[in-house]
């Protein structure tokens, strides 16, 4: 199936992805550090081909951005890793060139006619298409749109000595530079009808996720409150990428009842295949569905 064919609605509006790029490089003892502790490590039934890779029991990410469309609203929600961006020592990201600007084009976005871009917070491979390189600098891709960043995403980004530096650098202070940016608050804030960022933290200090709502319609675009479906299933496993493991548990939990209680669709940041799909529970157990 191409990238830009699967489109989800939510109301009266129409979500699809953008791939970026595609990752299974990560096992699972190293994404998640507690694995040894979890009771998943020592049964086999989690392993499934949708979402490991079974010949190296790699597990299966995605990078993508999601487009939430409605009228003549265009949102871009995470904006993936970028090309040509120096990010030494992570080969992941460094010196990318993927096709991913001819996706968005392709699936029809027209850069010029979003209106509104969503970091859920300020890692490199959630702000890298915030900007593109133009002639001799870095420019903002979408010049039209507001970008809406978690505020203490970027007071914590500016004070930040080590590997943030670059990707303030080409990817977010360009944004600042041009005048385009919000600091949303550290709370509920809507931020477009039915649009709302909630604070998720745990991944980073700041991390937010943002809620759409529509015609009596949920769901939730959860930014990386979980990198993997395994998650679903214990969700006291945090990423080896979380600053604070223990809170992104309690966040984790928290989200995952929700979503059931709501009866939302997930919009997920790496899960692999579609990734997007829906908690169900059987007996006492949380499990993911792709849809």
């Amino acid at each position: 199936m191409h990238h830009n064919t699967c489109r989800y609605t939510v109301g009266d509006w129409t979500v699809w992805k953008v791939e970026e790029r595609s990752i299974e490089a990560f096992t699972p003892d190293f994404l998640f550090p507690s694995w040894g502790q979890s009771s998943l490590s020592s049964s086999q039934h989690w392993q499934d081909e949708l979402i490991t890779v079974p010949a190296s029991g790699t597990l299966r990410l995605s990078i993508h951005s999601w487009v939430l469309s409605k009228g003549e609203q265009l949102v871009i929600l995470d904006t993936g890793i970028g090309n040509g961006r120096e990010r030494p020592g992570k080969a992941v990201f460094h010196q990318l060139n993927t096709p991913y600007l001819d996706r968005l084009k392709s699936s029809g976005v027209d850069p010029l006619k979003v209106g509104l871009v969503i970091n859920t917070h300020l890692h490199t491979d959630h702000v890298g298409w915030n900007t593109h390189w133009h002639g001799d600098h870095w420019t903002p891709l979408f010049p039209n749109a507001k970008y809406h960043f978690p505020k203490p995403e970027l007071s914590h980004m500016r004070s930040h000595t080590g590997h943030l530096v670059p990707v303030y650098q080409d990817s977010v202070r360009p944004i600042l530079e041009a005048g385009l940016h919000r600091e949303v608050d550290y709370q509920t804030t809507e931020i477009a009808p039915g649009l709302t960022m909630v604070p998720t933290p745990g991944h980073t200090a700041g991390h937010m996720s943002v809620w759409l709502q529509s015609q009596g319609e949920s769901a939730v675009f959860s930014g990386d409150v979980m990198h993997h479906p395994l998650q679903v299933l214990a969700p006291e496993l945090s990423s080896v990428f979380c600053e604070d493991a223990k809170t992104a548990a309690v966040t984790r939990l928290a989200l995952l009842q929700e979503v059931k209680r709501r009866d939302a669709t997930y919009f997920s940041s790496h899960f692999p295949a579609s990734s997007v799909g829906r908690i169900s529970q059987v007996n006492n157990e949380l499990k993911w569905v792709f849809l």
